[in-house]
């Protein structure tokens, strides 16, 4: 909808950035009896080498990406003003593409856009409902937009027709919106058109197992129709009758998994044809809101073997969230730009410099859908320069504090994709984050898209956790674990006074209200360099006639015997000063020389 590489080598584990400390992994029986620790001779930034290759052309951490959905005279101006080094999810019609030169040739870089509005001659290859009805989506129905399926042979040439027609006018980039595609009309009844029903007989056909689809009432598959077997063998009459029973049908899992199988097709089919058309790979982004937890159980994670990175309307909830989220896309190895709508200047500041922090891109928040509710034609959300353009400014200023910088996270957290558990993972979270641990996601298990341990990159955590129980692993992972010294199983139940130990940080007089988020640099010859972002939840105007009280510490048990040799502050809206500390029993106590809403401490450290 409007609101907003290579493909996934072979499986090995995969790390999830945020704020999680390692902990060291133990059976639930031990959780009482050992609490971990972060090893006196582990140093935070070597565990960048924990976390997994970014695949694909990701953006680079220190680009400022902007939108103009549709063609808007103030686009060009507007992005240059926020610092725009790409402009993406552009839509444009096949015989328009003179905006898109313009943006091209203006910013440098342009991504278009296709969805699943794509239209067709006479409406063919438009889903349609159990009763024959042709599908809108609830947020398109303002606009009449009918939503497509690529079942149909004839959807599928204008989609890759439109996409061709970006590539002729030499875009960048493709961003699809709505990807889920004939899946995601199940929600609203579809789809029965002719091509589905007749793609799902096909499907049966080849499915294997017979005694399976003979115990579920399926026979003849030479002239097999799914909608006459519904009604006949489940009694549905009509779409409500459909609606009411979809989720509950024995038939659902086979059904979604031909959709899937039909999905995953087209996407195949597309990404050949943009690279061959090309002759270049492509970079292809996709709005993937759901992929939001370390989990295979969303209904759009399959999806995420096609993408380069992606680009995904985000709501702004709290610190938790956004760590969570980040750690996520990074544990795939997929670059993340987030799409917010503030409900406050306060609030997209903090998303846009938190989101900065850990290793994303946040959209610039301008020309953004706004839902309305069905029926009702969705708003359009414009952030001002005044009012979040500082902030870009600032990684454009200084990209060398961005580009090459990844996470250091101090605990590993293990977990098994298909046995995802939210309340304990995010009560895990919410601690981490709350304690000032840094942590990353390691990916196992899994359904469709299979993930394996890496016990070598295991290793270069601090501590290894998981909010799992042991019969949530294969006995493979659960080996792999136990091989490791500082691993705890079961972990949700560790005080907050066990969890803020795991941190590289400590608290001083003036640090409440702070975010720390610490980065190494994936160059090992500058693992010698650390910075840290410094996020103030509420920001105070920087007065030069005022002094800053603010300070935070960082314990020297994380330094490896190392110490600072030269620490400089960059801030948003000051120029780099000198930073001034003082040693203490814990550490190193870091005096801030200025009280700006988001700042970055170089620190150099020396034997």
């Amino acid at each position: 909808m409007f609101k907003g590489g290579a493909l996934f080598p072979a499986m090995t584990s995969l790390f999830l950035l945020g704020w999680l400390v390692f902990l060291p992994i133990c059976r639930p029986a031990l959780a009482d009896e050992s609490l971990p620790v972060l090893p006196t001779n582990w140093f935070i930034t070597s565990s960048v080498a924990a976390l997994p290759a970014l695949r694909g052309l990701v953006p680079r951490h220190s680009d400022v990406v902007f939108s103009t959905r549709f063609k808007r005279e103030n686009a060009v101006a507007t992005a240059k003003k926020f610092g725009a080094t790409r402009v993406e999810w552009v839509y444009a019609s096949i015989n328009d593409s003179e905006y898109l030169r313009s943006l091209k040739d203006s910013i440098g870089w342009v991504g278009g856009a296709l969805n699943a509005n794509v239209q067709t001659p006479k409406d063919e290859g438009v889903a349609l409902d159990f009763d024959g009805n042709q599908l809108i989506a609830p947020w398109m129905r303002a606009w009449g937009s009918k939503w497509v399926t690529t079942t149909n042979p004839l959807a599928r040439i204008r989609l890759i027709d439109w996409a061709s027609s970006y590539v002729k006018v030499g875009v960048d980039s493709i961003q699809f919106d709505d990807p889920l595609l004939q899946l995601q009309s199940s929600d609203w009844g579809g789809d029965f058109s002719s091509a589905t029903l007749s793609g799902f007989r096909e499907f049966l056909q080849r499915y294997p197992d017979k005694e399976k689809l003979a115990s579920l009432g399926i026979h003849d598959l030479n002239s097999f129709n799914y909608k006459e077997y519904l009604h006949k063998v489940h009694g549905i009459r009509n779409n409500a009758d459909y609606l009411r029973s979809y989720r509950s049908l024995s038939t659902t899992p086979l059904w979604n998994q031909y959709l899937k199988e039909s999905i995953n097709s087209f996407f195949t089919e597309l990404r050949h044809h943009l690279d061959n058309t090309a002759s270049r790979h492509i970079p292809l982004s996709m709005n993937l809101t759901m992929i939001d937890r370390p989990s295979d159980l969303s209904q759009q994670f399959f999806l995420t073997k096609h993408v380069d990175y992606i680009i995904a309307e985000t709501p702004i909830k709290d610190a938790a969230d956004m760590h969570v989220r980040a750690a996520t896309l990074r544990a795939l190895g997929l670059g993340y730009i987030p799409s917010p709508v503030p409900s406050s200047i306060a609030e997209g500041r903090r998303f846009i410099s938190t989101f900065y922090a850990l290793g994303a891109n946040p959209l610039v928040p301008w020309d953004v859908f706004v839902y309305k509710g069905a029926n009702v034609e969705p708003a359009r959300y414009f952030g001002k320069f005044e009012e979040f353009g500082d902030l870009y400014r600032f990684v454009r200023r200084y990209p060398q504090l961005f580009d090459g910088w990844e996470a250091t996270p101090a605990v590993g957290v293990v977990i098994p994709i298909d046995k995802y558990r939210e309340n304990e993972t995010m009560t895990l979270v919410r601690k981490l984050v709350s304690n000032r641990v840094p942590f990353a996601f390691v990916l196992t298990g899994g359904s469709e898209i299979k993930y394996t341990l890496d016990e070598q990159k295991l290793r270069h955590f601090g501590v290894t956790m998981t909010p799992n129980p042991d019969n949530d692993f294969s006995k493979v992972d659960l080996d792999k674990l136990h091989s490791i010294k500082n691993v705890k199983m079961g972990s949700t139940k560790m005080s907050e006074t066990a969890i803020a130990s795991l941190s590289p940080f400590f608290q001083t007089e003036n640090s409440d209200k702070l975010t720390l988020i610490p980065r190494g640099h994936e160059n090992q010859n500058r693992r010698n360099e650390l910075v840290i972002h410094v996020i103030a939840e509420r920001e105070q105007i920087n007065d030069a006639k005022m002094f800053c009280m603010r300070s935070f510490g960082i314990k020297s048990s994380v330094l490896s015997g190392k110490q600072p040799k030269r620490m400089t502050w960059y801030g948003v809206d000051t120029v780099p000063q000198e930073v001034k500390w003082d040693k203490v029993p814990q550490g190193f106590k870091i005096k801030l020389p200025s009280c700006g809403a988001w700042g970055i401490i170089h620190m150099e450290l020396t034997n």
